[in-house]
């Protein structure tokens, strides 16, 4: 996959994002990576119900058409909807790909 080959890294507490800028014109694009060891699907079901809403939130603040896939690391089980965003527009701003 070319994100991961070809794309930018940034790792926090929680999540490690990797992008990948492309040239088709049809918005950003994420995907997002669960383990089974952080918990039941229904712990990581809701993880990713959480983040799925983040990224719609940012999604007009995101600048041009980008690959992101979200790894979420298990120290994240627990964590506040609040946390998990702050995290999210702190790796976005480092991959380059959010509006100031």
């Amino acid at each position: 996959m070319r994100v991961f080959r070809k794309g930018k890294r940034t790792y926090g507490s929680i999540l490690k994002m990797v992008g990948f800028r492309r040239s088709d014109s049809d918005g950003p694009r994420f995907a997002f990576q669960l383990r089974k060891q952080l918990g039941g699907a229904v712990v990581r079901n809701r993880i990713r119900r959480q983040l799925r809403e983040i990224a719609a939130q940012l999604n007009d603040s995101i600048d041009g058409n980008w690959d992101i896939v979200v790894s979420v690391k298990p120290n994240a089980v627990g964590q506040r909807y609040h946390q998990l965003e702050k995290e999210f527009r702190q790796g976005l701003r480092h991959l380059g790909c959010l509006f100031p």
